[in-house]
């Protein structure tokens, strides 16, 4: 009787090794951390990039109450920019508002809520290509 309980417990324990090893031959491996968006323009140097980060660039046509347009190759584009970080053309942090001014080159981070919402006007030295 013992001989019996012995192949008993051979086949047992090949037919649990088998399924082990098929269950872990079936595993996907674990999916690799999610990394931030690659974005398809120059990084901003304030604001995170995000999925909803958007970028224009070109010469400032005017400023008006909370609103400056810039010169695009599509046409004018308007944003609201009243919290949005002002950074230097020498990328210090912050600069006044009054560095903002008619033919100065800016590069700018934005968001579409309610109409283009600029997160961060980056100051350029030479016009953007």
């Amino acid at each position: 009787m013992k001989p019996n309980l012995v192949v008993v417990l051979v086949a047992a324990t090949l037919a649990l090794t088998a399924a082990a090893t098929t269950s872990l031959a079936q595993t996907p491996p674990p999916a690799p951390p999610k990394q931030a968006p690659q974005p398809a323009f120059p990084p901003p140097r304030v604001v995170a990039v995000t999925e909803a980060l958007k970028c224009d660039w070109g010469p400032i046509t005017s400023i008006a109450s909370g609103k400056l347009v810039i010169s695009t190759p599509a046409g004018p584009f308007t944003l609201n920019w009243g919290d949005a970080r002002l950074v230097g053309a020498d990328a210090s942090a912050r600069v006044s508002p009054a560095a903002l001014k008619p033919d100065q080159n800016v590069r700018v981070y934005y968001l579409v809520k309610d109409g283009a919402q600029a997160l961060e006007i980056d100051l350029i030295a030479a016009p953007v290509k």
